[in-house]
């Protein structure tokens, strides 16, 4: 019996390394075939939310950012400003190239999410949704929120998931209907445990 236990514990700790490198390469695949999707699809985007936060982006350079934020987005969402600003007066990269970054690093943090989850299954459910076309492109904002959220999710330590989750919600602000939703939903749930503790005694 101990034979077999110290067996499968052998063989777990030569699979642990294989699957951290399948999973290390899955991911260096998937960001490599997000950069170039997000770049030719940012290029294509000239009309919609994606004008609009580009013409953001490039009237950032050595002005207030408060004031040309609410005029051209009409948001005032605090994160996304300052992370365009800085953006556009610290780098060279066009809109186009900077929010690439981004997109990369949003879709491996998602599939690292559901990986660690052992939601496999679903990265391709997640990859081929409409949805995710409209957050690398439209949906800066909500983009930016939702990789805090996910950072939080990823994160140990509840002091420093409470500060991902304050960067979601300056990033946009109706994350705080989300947030509130789950915190209802958690409230409900353990006071109905509470209620069927008290009825079993």
């Amino acid at each position: 019996m101990t034979e077999i236990v110290i067996e499968r514990k052998n063989k777990s700790r030569l699979e642990k390394p294989h699957s951290f490198v399948l999973g290390a390469l899955f991911k260096i695949f998937v960001a490599i075939g997000t950069w170039y999707f997000s770049v030719a699809l940012l290029e294509a985007y000239e009309f919609g939310d994606q004008a609009i936060y580009r013409r953001l982006y490039d009237h950032l350079i050595g002005v207030d950012i408060g004031y040309y934020q609410e005029s051209i987005t009409t948001s005032a969402d605090p994160a996304f400003g300052l992370l365009m600003w800085l953006g556009s007066n610290f780098t060279t990269l066009s809109h186009t190239y900077f929010i690439s970054i981004f997109n990369v690093l949003f879709v491996v943090l998602i599939v690292e999410y559901l990986i660690r989850n052992r939601a496999t299954l679903s990265i391709s459910l997640f990859l081929t949704n409409y949805y995710l076309i409209v957050l690398l492109t439209g949906a800066e904002r909500l983009k930016f929120a939702f990789m805090a959220a996910f950072a939080a999710a990823l994160t140990a330590g509840r002091i420093r998931s409470l500060i991902y989750l304050a960067i979601s919600t300056a990033f946009h602000i109706q994350m705080l209907i989300l947030y509130g939703a789950f915190a209802t939903g958690w409230l409900t749930a353990g006071m109905g445990g509470l209620a069927r503790n008290a009825e079993g005694q």
